[in-house]
Parts: C-alpha cells; sequence; structure tokens
C-alpha cells in the first residue's frame, strides 16, 4: 500500500471517453507492468478533487512521502496528444514521470542522457 510513504504513488485523475485520458491510461498500464515499486491508480476526476476542472484532465500526480512531487496537468507539457499516441507516448511520458523516480527512464532517455554526458566531457576536453 503506497500510504505508508515509502512508495511513490501515480494518480491519474480522469474522465471516461475522453480521448487524452484513454491514452494515458493505456500507456499507464504498460508502464505499471514496467514499474512493480511503484503505485498505479486512477479516480475520477470529480471525486478527486471538488470544482476541479475538466479542461484540466488529464492530470497525473506522483506522491511521495504524504506530498506531491511531480504533476502534469493536460498533455501540453509532452506535446500533446498527437505526440502521446505517437509511437514515441509511452517513453515521453516514462521521461516525464522518471524526474520523479516514479518509473524507470525508457531506453530512449537513457541513451540521449549518456550521448548528451559524452558530448558535455568532449567539449570540456577541447577547452
Amino acid at each position: 500500500d503506497g500510504a505508508d510513504g515509502e512508495q511513490r504513488v501515480v494518480v491519474h485523475l480522469f474522465r471516461d471517453g475522453l480521448e487524452e485520458c484513454d491514452v494515458v491510461d493505456r500507456i499507464l498500464v504498460h508502464l505499471a507492468k514496467k514499474n512493480p515499486k511503484t503505485k498505479f491508480t486512477r479516480i475520477f476526476f470529480k471525486n478527486a478533487i471538488p470544482n476541479y476542472p475538466e479542461a484540466n484532465l488529464p492530470t497525473i500526480l506522483v506522491y511521495y512521502d504524504h506530498d506531491i512531487i511531480f504533476q502534469l496537468v493536460t498533455l501540453q507539457m509532452l506535446g500533446g496528444i498527437k505526440a502521446v499516441m505517437s509511437n514515441m507516448g509511452e517513453d515521453l511520458l516514462a521521461t516525464a514521470l522518471s524526474h520523479s523516480g516514479a518509473v524507470a527512464p525508457p531506453p530512449s532517455a537513457v541513451r540521449a542522457a549518456t550521448a548528451q554526458a559524452g558530448n558535455a566531457s568532449s567539449d570540456e576536453d577541447s577547452d
């Protein structure tokens, strides 16, 4: 149970029938299977936060030690629905969630970080 504060909890605020929420749900199901140490749950937005605007859906909150440590409100930060529906959608969402420690970074993000680190060290070598 994630309520003890020792586990990261990913909460998806959703509404049935909203395409963006359906896409996020599918991705989170995959990520949950790959990240068993994190608890994944979904809550109908009106049951979670009274008067929460539907325009803010989907919303993903990551809790750790009873605090929100990450939030994603709509898919704009990820490039919108088309980007998330692309074959890179799971990597986009996993990369965002990995910053909170909720999921492992996808291989594409690890490769990019390794390449960036290599470029930084070669830049320093050229000084």
